[in-house]
């Protein structure tokens, strides 16, 4: 079983129109401590809570997105995306992945099989404004990264992912919307 993620630009009416049902996120987080199953080390953790529903409906995020600027793209996860955040604007990686990982909304149903997220916006700025020659540079020096060779990514497909998020966040800068990935197992 593999993450799927889809990709897509959307304003906050657009949003809330793709994702009735699902709760906005409530200002009082929960902290707790966990044991971390591969170092045995405790570790900090946010629990996010349900604070009200973004839209009252029914829940067809997956759906509902397909009408919007959109790409979907198989084994890109909050760590890929933070490691190219990194190499596009310079990011701090715990920052990145501590950004990119705050959800934007929660699913009513809490299962924990699929989440959605937002893209910072320098990122996405930084990505809707690549040349192709950057492109394939950045596609390079991406495909080098630890987590992209862990998934023997092929740097013609790090290509291909960063022509379909170029493609989505130029959408997203042109729309004056927000880019986010929604990623289901």
């Amino acid at each position: 079983m593999g993450m799927i993620t889809d990709f897509f630009a959307a304003t906050p009416v657009q949003l809330a129109d793709a994702f009735a049902g699902w709760y906005t996120i409530s200002p009082k987080k929960a902290q707790g401590t966990v044991m971390n199953p591969f170092t045995g080390e405790k570790q900090q953790i946010t629990d996010w809570q349900p604070d009200k529903f973004v839209k009252k409906g029914k829940d067809n995020a997956f759906t509902n997105i397909r009408v919007l600027p959109h790409a979907a793209l198989a084994r890109i996860d909050h760590v890929k995306l933070a490691t190219l955040n990194g190499l596009i604007v310079e990011a701090d990686f715990d920052e990145s992945v501590a950004t990119i990982a705050t959800p934007a909304l929660l699913p009513a149903h809490g299962n924990g099989e699929c989440g959605l997220h937002e893209l910072p916006s320098t990122f996405v700025d930084a990505l809707a404004e690549l040349d192709p020659k950057q492109l394939k540079t950045l596609a390079k020096r991406w495909q080098k990264t630890d987590e992209m060779k862990a998934d023997r990514f092929k740097v013609s497909e790090c290509e291909q992912v960063l022509t379909d998020l170029c493609r989505v966040a130029t959408a997203a800068t042109e729309q004056n919307a927000k880019m986010f990935f929604l990623w289901s197992l």
